[in-house]
């Protein structure tokens, strides 16, 4: 029978610690992240679930984050079909908000307030946990390597349409990168970056997965070759 995990999303380091603090001490696999756009998982497009598992027990993320916000987070993952129950995912979020609170309860999730109540916290995670069927397996993460956030300005060539285009980097890896761009590439098609950075070591790159933001641009996950 496998770990429980959970996965953190936040942009606030000692909240993420201290949750992450909790969850260990209850012998979980814990996943944490400061960005939305650094996703551990292997998928061909960006928030399509095309697995019949899912990729953690419990969820919990912040409700403002570079790029997108928890509520937004939230709407592409139920028109994506997330395998995870509703239940079983909760945002973080001020007394205040009251909007983002009548957004969330409408999409079904969880939510708390802060200062959190810790007891009803945990209550929600021994409920959680009720809910968990250990004997099915989850999405394997990508590898575990450093993934440095980034602002480059790099031209890319497509090779199917000797197309070129303008893109900044978000995050860059050994094995690959993320770019913003205002033209979506397709799944594995060819990219042969130019820049003057040397840290983008990454010249000739295959698309493995595309998504719109709200904005109107579009992320791709690149693996370099």
């Amino acid at each position: 029978m496998r770990k429980r995990r959970v996965v953190l999303i936040g942009n606030e380091e000692i909240v993420v610690n201290l949750f992450k603090d909790f969850f260990l001490t209850r012998k979980y696999e814990v996943l944490s992240y400061t960005s939305p756009v650094v996703c551990p998982f292997p998928d061909e497009n960006r928030y399509l679930c095309n697995t019949n598992y899912t990729c953690a027990d419990i969820i919990v993320m912040g409700i403002n984050m570079p790029g997108i916000n928890g509520v937004e987070l939230l709407q592409e993952q139920s028109r994506s079909g997330c395998k995870l129950k509703k239940e079983n995912v909760a945002v973080l979020l001020r007394q205040s908000d009251e909007d983002s609170c009548r957004k969330i309860n409408q999409l079904g999730y969880a939510f708390f307030q802060k200062p959190i109540d810790l007891p009803k916290f945990l209550a929600w995670v021994e409920e959680c946990e009720k809910r968990m069927d250990l004997s099915q397996p989850l999405i394997s993460r990508r590898k575990k390597e450093t993934r440095h956030l980034t602002h480059y300005a790099v031209q890319c060539l497509f090779d199917s349409t000797r197309e070129t285009v303008d893109a900044i980097t978000v995050d860059i890896s050994n094995s690959g990168l993320c770019l913003k761009l205002m033209v979506p590439p397709t799944i594995n098609q060819k990219i042969r970056i130019s820049t003057a950075h040397a840290l983008v070591a990454c010249y000739t790159a295959s698309v493995r997965w595309v998504s719109r933001n709200p904005d109107g641009s579009y992320l791709a996950g690149l693996s370099c070759y």
